[in-house]
Order: structure tokens, then C-alpha cells, then sequence
């Protein structure tokens, strides 16, 4: 489930997003209206292709659940992706929805709807291709500050760094996602950026709560989080970095750069 009232931004598909026809996503999409205001849950497999199960969760107007034997059931099939739908909700995963898709490591969707209209579904996980670093649409957990991080050390440098689930301004409900883990991932705090660090910032927070990459020239390439948890408005971008130079609180480098 996600945790903020839909805005249902039909158009904000993801990029390289083919895991299913165009058929089956209108049927996604249709399934989802009908089974508001639950929760509809749809797996794909490699042998049986897509289809429906049943939701168990105690409320399900608010999460998803599906059963041992549907999964191991899925699993002997080649699982390829969970699909549910969110109602009254944006198209973006929760918290609960990431540490799923992590534990399974299988490519996850949403498809949003207020029982009347549904948005396209927003994949992420493995096996997606990822949109283009510049440019990209906010949705959180899936395209965000720290999303564009793990792209950018993935696609440029060859650096795989973890996944975190996270809440919608998780820096407001207690977690410090980027000072509780960056040292786990292989970073080394330095005082003067190089091509490639990381950048952390404080921006009415407590608490570091937005990442950036410096990528030369003074310029930093990052993805500034929006007032709403998907906004297709709201772009990475490459800025100077001057310009947020109050905010900054530390310059990181992976441990791998160090000649």
C-alpha cells in the first residue's frame, strides 16, 4: 500500500515498462476499478502467464497479502512480477511494498485507482529498464533522490549499491535513510568533490534528507523530492551547485575510487 490520496496522472507510464500487452494492462487497469475499494493482486509467471489471486490481508482496502501456496505455487512457475493495485492512493510503492519486492527480487507494479479511473502501471525492481538519468518524473521510491543515485553508480560506474525501503518523507516519520547506511554501502566521507561523489543535503529536515551526484564543472546532477509522491513535473536535472551549497552537509566517495 502507499500512503498518500491519489492523483490519478494517467500518462506518468515508466520507461522500457513491457512486461505486459497492452491487453493485459487494460485488464490490470479494469480489475483494479472493480475490486475498489480492495486491493486486487495480479502475478505474473513465465508459464502461466497473468493472472489473479487472492488477496488475504486483514484489511485489505489498505495492504496485500498473498497466501504460502499461491506463492510457492508462482515460484514453480518462474515468477516474473507481483502486480496490485492502490486504491484512493498514488502509483507508488510504500515502505512495505519495497522490503516485498527486495525479498522476492522480482519486478514489482502498481496500478492507483479511486474506482472510477486507473492510472498506468509504474514497475520498478529487476528486469525493468531504467528511464533516462536526466529527465525522469518523480515517483517516489521508484524515481526519487535516492533512485537516481543507485542509477547513476549502476549505469556510469559500475557500482551496484543496495535498495532502501523507504516511507513518503520518510525524514519526518524518524528514519535517516542516507547517515544509517552510507558507510554500509562503501562510502568514505571527503571534504572536496570529485566526479562521481556523493552529496548530502539537509533541506528542512533534521536530518541529511536528499542525495545528489557531483558530476563535474560544478554542476550536481539530482532529483529534488515534490510536494506530492508521483509528479511528472518534478525532473532530475543538472544544476550549479552553488546554488545549494547552505544545504550541504557532506561530500561521500565510494570506497572503490581511491586509486
Amino acid at each position: 500500500m502507499a500512503i498518500v490520496r491519489c492523483h490519478l496522472v494517467v500518462s506518468l507510464a515508466r520507461v522500457g515498462t513491457n512486461m505486459l500487452t497492452t491487453e493485459q494492462t487494460q485488464y490490470v487497469k479494469d480489475e483494479s476499478i472493480k475490486a475498489y475499494p480492495h486491493e486486487i493482486i495480479f502475478l505474473l509467471t513465465e508459464s502461466k502467464g497473468l493472472y489473479k489471486v487472492s488477496n488475504i490481508a486483514d484489511d485489505t482496502t489498505k495492504e496485500f497479502r498473498v497466501s504460502t501456496t499461491d506463492m510457492q505455487q508462482a515460484l514453480t512457475e518462474n515468477l516474473l512480477a507481483v502486480i496490485h493495485s492502490h486504491p484512493d492512493f498514488e502509483p507508488c510503492p510504500s515502505e512495505a511494498d519495497m522490503h516485498s519486492q527486495v525479498a522476492l527480487d522480482v519486478t514489482y507494479g502498481i496500478c492507483a485507482t479511486d474506482g472510477i479511473n486507473a492510472t498506468n502501471i509504474n514497475y520498478w525492481g529487476g528486469g525493468i529498464e531504467k528511464a533516462p538519468l536526466l529527465g525522469r518524473g518523480f515517483i517516489h521510491g521508484i524515481q526519487d533522490c535516492y533512485s537516481l543515485i543507485k542509477d547513476y553508480y549502476e549505469s556510469e560506474l559500475n557500482i551496484e549499491l543496495n535498495e532502501f525501503p523507504r516511507s513518503w518523507e520518510w525524514w519526518n516519520n524518524g528514519q535517516d535513510l542516507y547517515s544509517l547506511n552510507v558507510e554500509k554501502e562503501g562510502f568514505i566521507r571527503v571534504y572536496e568533490p570529485e566526479i562521481g561523489d556523493m552529496i548530502f543535503m539537509q533541506i528542512r529536515s533534521t536530518v541529511p534528507n536528499h542525495g545528489a551526484v557531483y558530476v563535474g564543472n560544478d554542476l550536481i546532477m539530482h532529483h529534488i523530492t515534490s510536494t506530492k509522491a508521483v509528479d511528472e513535473t518534478r525532473i532530475s536535472t543538472q544544476e550549479p551547485i552553488f546554488r545549494y551549497q547552505n544545504f550541504i552537509t557532506h561530500y561521500y566517495r565510494h570506497k572503490s575510487m581511491f586509486e
